[in-house]
């Protein structure tokens, strides 16, 4: 039985698919399976997927009709021997030494998720595939941690922790217990803080061995489209967890950013999706989320009048003019 299972999900990528295979392929540490899910292709990926399941016996292909990325995880996982999963897109590379470096940095310091650092582009980096040596850190995982994650996203190395399962070896024990929502988009948003928070400790190599390309046809980077909102069901998949585990800080600041997180997908629908209905029913959630909230954060006098006049342009510019007409009038009205 092999140490490692390796679950890429495939749809229409036979443009990327040989080389993210070839990277597999080209690995340190050989003691893997592959399994290829591939999630009702009908470019060249299918015929590719069984190419390589002929050409090494570490190669597993599944067709499905297309279900989504979620299933295809999921039905991997489940598929998976090993007792240890990497995930990897089908238009992403590894560098040579992920494998080997990470199950050795998860092993000897008895975790059950090791990480890596990422790179996200659309070009790979000539550095990229020079020799690593790891010099892995210990992460206590609480809620100061998890929080300090949430927040490194645009900044620091570890940006990628916590919101994506990619870059990452996971035990299979933690996955089956947090396995993904099916039929929706933001999947992974909505389960890797759980695993983290399972896995209590993690190791993280401050190395560069995961590519991920950017890819303008991908699910969540092409034109703005209806399955888009499910990101903020992810962020209330978040809000529900930490309130059962009663992490109230994380939990009060992401009720507080779940405002301007539906306020970023009511722009995208108001100006691209052009659904006047749609728009209306998700103003009258915020509002309504707003109300029902109000106790469990604060919200400063200019941070109300923001989601006010984001939300009723036309009626808070009317408001302003006239309480500007009084003023000059009658000299009565202040502004607070």
């Amino acid at each position: 039985m092999a140490k490692i299972s390796l679950i890429v999900p495939v749809f229409n990528c036979e443009k990327y698919l040989d080389r993210c295979i070839e990277s597999i392929i080209g690995q340190v540490f050989s003691d893997f399976e592959v399994i290829l899910i591939d999630d009702g292709s009908t470019d060249k990926s299918s015929q590719i997927c069984d190419d390589y399941q002929k050409r090494d016996g570490r190669f597993r292909t599944i067709h499905q009709d297309n279900r989504g990325q979620a299933a295809a995880r999921n039905l991997g996982v489940r598929l998976a021997t090993a007792e240890w999963i990497t995930f990897i897109d089908a238009d992403d590379i590894i560098h040579p030494q992920f494998l080997e470096l990470l199950y050795n940095a998860t092993i000897s310091n008895n975790v059950l998720i090791g990480a890596c650092q990422a790179y996200e582009g659309n070009v790979l980096p000539d550095s990229f595939f020079k020799h690593q040596d790891c010099r892995p850190s210990l992460i206590k995982i609480n809620e100061n941690t998890l929080l300090k994650l949430y927040h490194s996203r645009d900044t620091d190395a570890s940006k990628f922790l916590y919101w994506v399962v990619w870059g990452k070896i996971i035990h299979k024990s933690i996955i089956s217990e947090y396995p993904f929502t099916e039929n929706r988009i933001y999947e992974d948003n909505a389960v890797v803080f759980k695993w983290l928070f399972s896995a209590k400790d993690i190791v993280f190599c401050n190395n560069l061995m995961y590519f991920y390309y950017i890819n303008k046809g991908g699910t969540t980077k092409k034109k703005y489209t209806l399955e888009r909102l499910d990101w903020l069901w992810a962020v209330q998949e978040q809000i529900k967890f930490y309130g059962e585990i009663n992490y109230k800080n994380i939990k009060t600041m992401l009720q507080k950013q779940y405002i301007w997180e539906a306020l970023r997908e009511y722009d995208h629908i108001c100006n691209q999706l052009l659904s006047k209905k749609l728009a209306r029913k998700l103003r009258a959630h915020i509002i309504l989320y707003l109300i029902k909230n109000k106790r469990n954060f604060k919200m400063s006098y200019s941070e109300v009048a923001e989601v006010f006049t984001r939300l009723y342009p036309r009626t808070v510019k009317m408001l302003s003019r006239t309480k500007s007409i009084l003023r000059q009038i009658f000299g009565c009205i202040h502004s607070k």
